[in-house]
């Protein structure tokens, strides 16, 4: 019988399960972990399109795990799954413009990502848009534009028929 946990279920898709085995080889579930094995099944589904291994990806190489820590390297991937709505990546973009890893720092774009992933229910993005909100962090000006950046970036997928 297999040890590998909740990644025993059965798979819908080859990327689903090479961004499962990925996460076993990241967490040491069933096998030995090995980071660097979970960069290549990560990577697999990554290249493929799977929008969570895209995310997981961009973790491994902002925190140096099996690839060498290449902060624009995780901002690329971030962003191909932040673009695809994902709430995780939406926030961990976010948190490079916030900390400027990998991208000029810029605190209106942070906002709109922030925004974006709190709007999908990520507990990140939900606690960085409040402390900006409470902070005042951005002015006037600021908050309108990252206001109207969310809102493009939600009538472009709303008009692409990409809304989940």
């Amino acid at each position: 019988r297999s040890t590998l946990g909740p990644y025993t279920t059965l798979f819908r898709s080859q990327t689903e399960a090479q961004n499962a085995l990925g996460q076993c080889y990241f967490h040491g579930e069933g096998v030995a972990q090995n980071y660097e094995e979970a960069a290549k099944w990560l990577r697999a589904a990554a290249q493929q399109d799977y929008v969570g291994a895209m995310n997981n990806l961009g973790f491994l190489y902002e925190n140096g795990f099996g690839v060498k820590m290449d902060f624009k390297e995780a901002v690329k991937w971030y962003r191909k799954a932040a673009e695809e709505q994902d709430g995780k990546a939406q926030g961990n973009l976010g948190r490079c413009y916030e900390e400027g890893l990998g991208v000029s720092r810029d605190f209106v774009l942070a906002f709109k990502w922030f925004k974006l992933s709190a709007l999908k229910g990520d507990a990140i993005g939900k606690r960085y848009t409040q402390e900006y909100l409470d902070s005042k962090r951005l002015n006037q000006n600021q908050q309108a534009e990252a206001e109207r950046l969310v809102n493009e970036f939600l009538t472009r997928k709303i008009s692409l028929g990409n809304l989940a």
